[in-house]
């Protein structure tokens, strides 16, 4: 893979893909991780409600950043569908994070530090919100292809 296959074109092959991913998570990790840290450090909530914040906010990030150049671009008409399925994938991502903050709960009030829950928890939401989206996006346009064949 090339540096201009990875940063510039159309190219959505699976390495491409998860790179671009990869990378296009950065932004929305400093957005989550900076939000987690000045509440768990300025207001003292616990890691759960940090965490989620911060989640929803990199989340948000995540999707405009996949639509806009990490996946195949899905048709206007389709972006409804597009959004549906991400935020029921986000919520199951939401789920697999705030499971993992739960386990890790008790070691953080034992003195791990936050971070470790939270680069634990994101790492596995992300993992799944890849691939989810990934294997729908492929899906929808499959779907809207062969509806387009049909009417032609």
């Amino acid at each position: 893979m090339t540096l201009k296959k990875l940063f510039v074109g159309e190219h959505h092959g699976k390495r491409v893909q998860f790179s671009r991913a990869v990378l296009a998570s950065l932004p929305s990790a400093a957005l989550d991780y900076s939000l987690v840290g000045l509440l768990m450090e300025l207001t003292r909530i616990g890691i759960l409600a940090a965490g989620t914040i911060g989640m929803l906010a990199g989340l948000a990030v995540t999707f405009v950043l996949g639509r806009r150049w990490v996946f195949p671009k899905v048709p206007h008409g389709h972006l409804h569908k597009e959004l549906l399925f991400f935020a029921v994938g986000a919520a199951a991502g939401a789920g697999i994070h705030t499971g993992v903050l739960l386990a890790l709960g008790p070691l953080v009030r034992r003195g791990l530090h936050y971070a470790f829950a939270k680069i634990a928890a994101v790492s596995a939401m992300f993992v799944w919100n890849f691939a989810s989206r990934r294997l729908y996006t492929r899906r929808l346009l499959k779907r809207v292809a062969e509806r387009a064949a049909e009417v032609a």
